[in-house]
């Protein structure tokens, strides 16, 4: 009987030097991944090997996805890259670790090369002396001053409607018919005393393509509506 109670003694006498069962743990001092995390890789249709090659990866190695991978980790994913086809299952524990498709880059923004965005800005229905231009303000579409047809808009200051000494207009020709064809952009600036400036580009010179156009139009009439001429 003593030596039954000296022996229970010396066993728990161990155990609280020891202290409680730690959990397994991998080399790197992480907890192992869950066991059967591989199992949807049994399925039918799966391809063969895939379940060994992530068993080796994910339970006994204990990889997760979310931090840095060993060379050992990056040969077993490349191996299961390797056999995996289209409709197999990504690496179950390393999904994180798999690059996703290339971003898709955002659309391309095509600008007017007729004019520059100070050169529009300057088509404002104030004249080179402070005055207001022939038409301003046009609430409503006033052909002196701008026109929102898109056949034709176009946004234009001058000081004389009749014969205009200064004048200045940024417009797009779009028209497709039976008769004719003009797709172009055109930029002006008549003021005495300053550089002239006059830009035509057309579509079917070849000095402008369908997508500038577009933009140029798009342009106009967002300055229109920005300056509140030409709104219903």
């Amino acid at each position: 009987m003593c030596e039954v109670r000296l022996f229970r003694c010396c066993l728990v006498a161990l155990l609280l030097v020891l202290g409680p069962p730690a959990f397994a743990q991998t080399p790197g001092g992480q907890t192992p991944a869950r066991d059967g995390q591989c199992d949807l890789l049994k399925a039918e249709g799966v391809t063969k090997g895939l379940y060994g090659l992530c068993v080796a990866l994910c339970e006994a190695q204990g990889y997760s996805g979310g931090v840095p991978m060993r060379q050992s980790h990056k040969s077993i994913l490349a191996n299961y890259n390797k056999l995996k086809k289209d409709n197999d299952p990504e690496m179950p524990c390393a999904a994180s670790s798999t690059p996703g498709p290339a971003p898709v880059p955002p659309p391309v923004v095509h600008s007017c090369p007729c004019w520059t965005a100070a050169e529009a800005d300057a088509v404002d229905g104030v004249l080179s002396d402070g005055s207001t231009a022939v038409g301003w303000p046009a609430p409503t579409s006033n052909v002196t001053a701008c026109s929102a047809s898109l056949d034709n808009p176009y946004i234009q200051e001058t000081d004389n409607a009749v014969s205009p000494n200064e004048v200045s207009y940024i417009q797009v020709v779009d028209i497709t018919s039976t008769f004719s064809s003009l797709h172009q952009c055109k930029y002006k600036k008549l003021v005495p005393g300053q550089p002239i400036g006059n830009v035509l580009l057309s579509v079917e010179f070849g000095t402008l393509t369908a997508e500038q156009l577009a933009s140029c139009k798009d342009d106009v009439l967002a300055r229109q509506q920005a300056l509140n001429v030409c709104q219903p």
